[in-house]
């Protein structure tokens, strides 16, 4: 199996299907010409068994011949990447050899390049989180001294690891959009003004000897959530971001949706209920970038008094300090705080409702850097909204939760960009370009 990443094709299309409550693996094939796709195919059916996979089994769920699964768990087993882990008993008495994934054999890099924060995490297989750093990135955001940074903080993640670097399988970058994902280039940024087709993709490659990915922040979150949060058994699911920016990562039949230049899920220009022409605290609440993210949100509030007028939020550092004094002024009393948070959060509400209609999905998902500082207060009015308003309400849950992953979710995902390579069966392994 080859398992040095390539930057492309890393969409997120594990075939697991909800089936009697069991997540079911895609179906192998026995054509010689496409082992790598068999490979996947086994590799991701023992990385989702807790317990581990005899060859029996795994012949039954892939549908490969025993000969071809025999073949491929010799391999895996003399690349590393699995081990056997004691036996069990058959129907026919006879004991079975267990085989489980070898978490340490391999590792991924994650960053995500938040106009207030930097985060880097290192991965092993299972999608655990090994080791971790945060920095604050400079105050002028120059995209060199950026890279700088990025460079620098990855290779500390792995020494803190004390990981052999040979065993990194790449590097995952999560981005704000909108960017150019097949040439690894951040076009621009609306809240790092110094961001203009900026090449992070060659830079980093060459900086870190790295096979580099990058994807849209929203996108990673999503990813992240689908193989390490709570979305493990939901193939429909949609990811609301909120941080910095707001925006979302789109699931359907289990695959990542990208659009046609991959810059899917910017929401802010979405139009919000009521009335167009409604003004408030001399702030129009046409869209729901003016409705509900947080600088706006803040404007309100000085407006009103609730904050000092002096109270700076023009870097990005300073605004989830200045965010967190207003939250904290909503849950001390403050009834003109409260008011602007929760009409924030309706507006939220209304918008994934919107999207579940349009996507159909099971499940809502919330997080981001400043999701934990309102997620008391929102969460229960995003899934009572849900339940009440959605079209699907008499024919299917909707279950809404907040990511488990915290605030470094779009880092992990970005992670699993690298991952995903390893484990997802892709049928594009099997064209004649292949």
């Amino acid at each position: 199996m080859a398992i040095t990443p390539s930057r492309h094709d890393t969409e997120v299309v594990a075939d697991r299907r909800r089936s009697g409550g069991q997540v079911a693996t895609r179906r192998g094939t026995n054509l010689g010409r496409v082992a790598d796709f068999n490979e996947s195919v086994i590799l991701d059916a023992i990385r989702t068994s807790e317990a581990g996979m005899s060859r029996v089994e795994l012949t039954q769920l892939s549908g490969l011949s025993a000969q071809t699964v025999s073949n491929i768990s010799r391999r895996l087993l003399e690349q590393g990447l699995v081990t056997e882990a004691g036996k069990e008993r058959s129907a026919n008495g006879k004991p079975r050899t267990l085989l489980k994934l070898r978490a340490d054999s391999r590792y991924a890099l994650g960053i995500h390049v938040d106009p207030a924060m930097i985060t880097v995490v290192l991965l092993d297989l299972l999608g655990t989180v090994v080791s971790h750093r945060r920095v604050t990135p400079p105050e002028t955001l120059d995209p060199a001294e950026v890279v700088d940074m990025i460079s620098a903080e990855a290779e500390a993640v792995i020494v803190d690891a004390g990981v052999d670097r040979k065993l990194v399988l790449g590097l995952g970058l999560a981005v704000p959009g909108p960017l150019d994902r097949e040439l690894g280039i951040v076009l621009r940024s609306p809240h790092m003004p110094a961001w203009r087709h900026v090449n992070l993709h060659d830079q980093l490659e060459e900086r870190l000897h790295l096979s580099v990915e990058i994807d849209k922040d929203v996108v990673a979150a999503a990813i992240g959530e689908r193989w390490a949060g709570s979305t493990s058994q939901s193939a429909h699911f949609l990811f609301f971001y909120f941080g910095t920016g707001i925006g979302v990562g789109l699931v359907s039949e289990d695959r990542v949706i990208r659009g046609v230049s991959g810059n899917a899920g910017d929401i802010g220009m979405m139009p919000v209920a009521g009335d167009p022409d409604r003004v408030e605290d001399g702030i129009p609440e046409t869209y729901l970038h003016e409705a509900s993210l947080p600088r706006t949100l803040l404007q309100r509030a000085q407006a009103r008094g609730v904050l000092p007028p002096d109270l700076r939020y023009d870097h990005p550092s300073e605004l989830a300090v200045a965010f967190a004094a207003l939250t904290d002024a909503a849950e001390g009393g403050d009834a003109i705080a409260a008011e602007i948070l929760d009409r924030a959060a309706q507006r939220i509400a209304e918008t994934c409702v919107t999207l579940s209609n349009l996507l159909d999905v099971d499940t809502v998902v919330l997080g981001g850097a400043l999701w934990d500082r309102v997620s008391a207060r929102f969460l229960p009015l995003v899934a009572d909204t849900l339940r009440s308003t959605a079209l699907t309400a008499e024919l299917h849950h909707v279950d809404v939760v907040t990511t488990p992953l915290g605030e470094d979710v779009a880092a992990i995902g970005a992670a699993c960009l690298v991952l995903d390579r390893v484990f997802a069966p892709r049928a594009s392994s099997m064209s004649l370009e292949a």
